[in-house]
């Protein structure tokens, strides 16, 4: 049951989109993240540093897509102080793209938007660094599997 609305979203954004294999990905990616916050939450109180800083919120809402299909978002709600919002979200949650395949990673930016950050537009990063896709694209484990079969 969701007791608010949500009041900022982490994105992952694919040239390719997003299909039901990928999407069921990010889904179960989500999940992990979520298991990770509650996690922490109720062991606020005992896990330094995070005793300091006052005990944020969280509510998960279901991801969303874009009618493209090429951007997902996970939607938050809850209350959290900037120290919070950096500590859990300002470094992209790697939870929410290491389990994608490493070929699929090579394209996928990632995206926040939202509180406690005043950003009306999404800032958007590499989930790769830029200046390695190309390098990384030539490398075995990086292969699409249906590129191995040239």
């Amino acid at each position: 049951m969701f007791m608010g609305k949500p009041n900022r979203w982490l994105f992952l954004r694919h040239p390719e989109g997003f299909d039901d294999q990928m999407l069921e990905t990010f889904r179960a990616s989500c999940k992990v993240w979520q298991a990770k916050i509650e996690a922490i939450l109720e062991g606020w109180d005992h896990l330094s540093p995070y005793h300091k800083m006052l005990k944020p919120s969280y509510e998960f809402f279901p991801i969303e897509v874009d009618d493209e299909g090429k951007i997902v978002r996970l939607p938050l709600g809850g209350n959290l102080s900037y120290g919070a919002a950096k500590t859990f979200e300002d470094a992209f949650p790697s939870e929410l793209f290491e389990f994608f395949p490493m070929w699929f990673q090579l394209d996928l930016d990632w995206g926040m938007q939202g509180a406690p950050r005043p950003l009306k537009t999404i800032r958007w990063a590499p989930v790769q660094p830029a200046w390695d896709r190309n390098k990384l694209r030539n490398q075995h484990f990086f292969r699409r599997p249906s590129d191995d079969s040239e």
